[in-house]
């Protein structure tokens, strides 16, 4: 199944390590066969219908209203009180996979994704004077066991300036950590993943034309973002048109050669269409990326040992922590395939792991672990992993 990319919960791949003993894939990309012009005007799938113009954060009256009894202040202070004077409402949102919508709809519905949530927290933080913004979050990727492609969650939530340093809002469920590599999103580019969003759940639904007409808008906002080309040959190739698929997959590719969702979409419909040299070179670079990635042999672990095979976890997961050692995840793994082989060192992993538990969710979840086991393993004094840019966190619920 072609790759698609999200802007909360969504599907790419991640490119962690290089692959510096190949040419660029440039050298032997073919040129595209319809030009980036005629992909964005759609062929048999254009419409005379305007680009969709969203009121992506536009206030509704309710909101205003619930607004104007915040009292006057600095940034934190109205920040403080927004945040009160929901929890007194029993404000929540429910969280919706499915539902990118604007932030009025989501103050209204109380649903949405971390997109539509986003939406929701930045127009109401920039209403009463604070300063806000989207930010994108790199949540470490695991791999899917299905197909065996990464899966990178492209997360995004809030993070606000409130006059003593920065704040994050966000839906707590994602385990977010403020180690990890995040970056603040112009209003465009984040605009152009809330028109993307919407278009791959048009896409899930069979609406082609609609998909195509939403993933325009997002390309006219960004285009420069490869995987908003991906989801394009995503959307031909799903509606049938393999020339125009092929064309936007090398298109995302000649932007960043690193895109390896658009690689593997490429080389599923070179196969499928008798281009096999093509297909061959794309597999071999896929394959030497995915083998230096540790979440590939973190995955190769999990099956192996869902499926009982504990020498082939261990092994499996040591390959990983050589790779990156930071990850607790795979230490408590490594901890729990030596638990059955009945290692004696296995108390030193889950140690490790809880050590560098990046949240108390983690750390609260490994310890139920160990209760079942009936291990009693006290934790280590968990490690600082600071991040120069790291905001003070501010969970909020949903």
């Amino acid at each position: 199944m072609p790759i698609t990319i999200r802007a909360c919960l969504c599907l790419l791949i991640a490119v962690l390590v290089g692959c510096a003993s190949q040419p660029p894939i440039v050298e032997f990309l073919p040129p595209p066969e319809h030009s980036r012009a005629g992909l964005l005007r759609g062929g048999p799938l254009a419409t005379v219908s305007a680009l969709p113009d969203d009121q992506i954060l536009q206030l509704s009256p309710a909101m205003k209203a619930l607004l104007e009894t915040i009292p006057e202040g600095p940034p934190g202070y109205r920040l403080d009180h927004l945040m009160t004077e929901l929890e007194s409402r029993a404000f929540s949102v429910y969280y919706d996979a499915n539902a990118t919508l604007p932030a009025a709809e989501v103050f209204s519905r109380r649903r949405g994704n971390c997109m539509a949530f986003s939406a929701l927290m930045v127009a109401m933080a920039r209403e009463l004077g604070i300063e806000a913004h989207f930010n994108q979050v790199m949540v470490p990727a695991t791999w899917q066991l299905e197909s065996e492609q990464i899966a990178v969650y492209r997360h995004v939530n809030v993070v606000a300036d409130a006059g003593r340093g920065q704040r994050v809002i966000d839906f707590n469920f994602t385990g977010y950590s403020a180690d990890y590599r995040q970056r603040q999103l112009t209003d465009a580019e984040a605009f152009a993943r809330y028109y993307s969003n919407i278009s791959m759940e048009l896409l899930d639904n069979g609406d082609y034309r609609e998909a195509h007409r939403y993933l325009q808008k997002a390309l006219q906002l960004n285009p420069g973002d490869t995987t908003l080309w991906n989801n394009l040959g995503v959307i031909y190739r799903r509606a049938g048109e393999a020339s125009r698929a092929r064309s936007a997959y090398l298109i995302a590719l000649q932007q960043d050669d690193e895109n390896l969702s658009a690689m593997a979409n490429l080389e599923q419909l070179s196969r499928a269409g008798g281009e096999l040299a093509l297909a061959d070179n794309l597999s071999h670079r896929l394959t030497s990326y995915r083998r230096k990635n540790p979440y590939f042999w973190y995955t190769q672990a999990l099956k192996a040992y869902r499926r009982g095979d504990y020498t082939s976890a261990a092994d499996s997961a040591e390959n990983a922590i050589s790779i990156e050692d930071l990850d607790h995840r795979f230490h408590f793994l490594l901890g729990m395939a030596r638990f059955r082989l009945g290692d004696s060192d296995y108390r030193g992993e889950f140690r490790t792991a809880m050590k560098l538990a990046d949240s108390d969710v983690a750390l609260s979840g490994y310890r139920r672990k160990m209760d079942l086991l009936g291990e009693e393993i006290a934790a280590s004094p968990r490690r600082e992993r600071r991040h120069p840019n790291r905001a003070p966190l501010w969970w909020w619920w949903h």
